[in-house]
């Protein structure tokens, strides 16, 4: 995840909001009104490629891709996007449906299966569980690295507030790993992918695939492969085409292989911080009447109707996802340019007209 996301969310992963009155656009020829836009803001801003799709509960609306996938190569509707964070979705949904099969509740100790060797000496760490993970309140840092000693901390007593952590998914699924005696990715596939017949989701690396991984243009111009080397992660770097990830959302939407409690409170807010936004200046006209992750994303409510939203941002990718249950009506958008959010405000106002939302990215847009 970007410093930006982080700074401009105060933690959280990426923000949006909902006014009265706004809503989805009607149905209409997307691909003449994205053809009309995309291949522009691509070259205005410096991205390759971009890709979008907008789902509702019965499936993948539209899809569609632009650009170069790498130098001289033309993305298509098998490119795979790099989406960093977006990476948590999957790990959110994968763990939920082992809660639902009842391999482990989300309020059950992880440490009779897992305990970081950094935190066996903190008796919090006999707390933790999978809810103060998939809802950022583990009290780690987003990555150990970013402590002063370069391990892993326990910050503030588990469930006691929220920060944003990829530490807490990676926790997790060594957790969930323990418990199951699968591997993360073969857990993500076995239990999520293949049941929901979900193709083009790819956690970790195929090197099958090498010829469809979209390479990441950097701040200073110069593009990054993917790396094969680099193990499955819950919380970064997963590789999607965008009509593979829009049928993971189309069942998001629907609760597939959720009960309806467990769907209730994968989109109910952790710990509300409205007040703490609303105190910084700049979203001062974006106030929401409520604020906060979930167990999926981060959860905002305007006018009493939530939007459920993870960026994702790494030095050569952008990506956006959200969701809006009440609304029926969900959007992927990715890219492989460090500059792809200054795409997000001007497409997303041609699928959802809200001003809270587009004030939101162009803020984001603008921090880089």
């Amino acid at each position: 995840m970007s410093k930006t996301w982080k700074t401009l969310m105060i933690g959280a992963a990426v923000i949006a909001g909902m006014t009265g009155g706004a809503s989805a656009q009607p149905a209409q020829d997307w691909q003449t009104v994205f053809d009309a836009r995309v291949p522009a803001l691509l070259s205005e801003h410096d991205v390759p490629a971009a890709g979008i799709a907008i789902v509702n509960a019965d499936g993948v609306v539209y899809s569609g891709v632009w650009g170069e996938a790498r130098p001289g190569e033309a993305a298509t509707a098998d490119t795979l996007f790099n989406v960093a964070s977006v990476a948590k979705t999957i790990a959110s949904e994968t763990m939920l449906s082992l809660v639902e099969a009842g391999e482990f509740g989300l309020d059950d100790p992880m440490a009779p299966y897992w305990i970081d060797p950094d935190i066996v000496d903190d008796p919090r760490a006999q707390t933790l569980t999978p809810r103060h993970a998939l809802g950022h309140s583990t009290g780690f840092h987003n990555w150990r690295r970013m402590s002063e000693s370069g391990q892993l901390e326990i910050r503030f007593d588990p469930g006691s507030m929220s920060d944003y952590s990829g530490e807490g998914y990676e926790y997790l699924a060594r957790f969930a790993e323990q418990v199951t005696g699968q591997d993360y990715a073969a857990l993500v596939h076995s239990r999520l992918l293949e049941p929901r017949g979900i193709d083009g989701v790819v956690v970790g690396r195929d090197p099958g695939l090498a010829e469809h991984y979209a390479w990441s243009k950097r701040p200073d111009g110069s593009f990054v492969a993917a790396d094969f080397t680099v193990p499955a992660s819950a919380a970064d770097d997963l590789y999607i085409t965008v009509g593979g990830y829009g049928a993971f959302m189309a069942g998001v939407i629907r609760g597939e292989g959720l009960s309806a409690p467990l769907v209730t409170q994968r989109e109910t807010i952790q710990f509300d911080f409205a007040s703490r936004f609303c105190s910084i200046p700049v979203f001062t006209d974006i106030c929401p009447d409520a604020v906060g992750f979930a167990l999926y994303g981060s959860v905002f409510v305007w006018d009493g109707e939530p939007v459920i939203i993870q960026g994702g941002g790494d030095i050569g990718e952008r990506a956006l996802s959200f969701y809006l249950p009440e609304r029926d009506l969900g959007v992927i958008i990715a890219t492989n340019g460090a500059n792809g959010a200054k795409l997000f405000e001007p497409l997303v106002r041609e699928i959802y007209a809200n001003e809270n939302l587009l004030t939101f990215l162009r803020l984001q847009a603008q921090q880089g």
